[in-house]
């Protein structure tokens, strides 16, 4: 998952619109807030850490989910 919101994010296309780079940067802050999260010892992840850290920067999963599914196949892949 985390090498598939590093593809996303790092992404290079230009359109006119708003809707690929508020995927790109949604799968960046995702990507952020998982290598939080992840407990670097068992690879796992707190999932209470998780929501903490999306609530501190103020979304949450669920936003971020919709902003990525929106990219496409691309974005559905990050969640599969």
């Amino acid at each position: 998952m985390q090498n598939s919101l590093n593809n996303i994010a790092s992404t290079k296309i230009t359109v006119d619109g708003g809707s690929i780079d508020t995927a790109a940067r949604s799968a960046k802050l995702l990507s952020e807030h998982l290598a939080k999260a992840t407990n670097a010892t068992t690879g796992k992840i707190d999932f209470t850490a998780l929501s903490s850290s999306l609530k501190a920067a103020n979304t949450d999963l669920s936003t971020l989910s919709h902003n990525l599914l929106a990219m496409g196949p691309k974005g559905q892949q990050a969640f599969s």
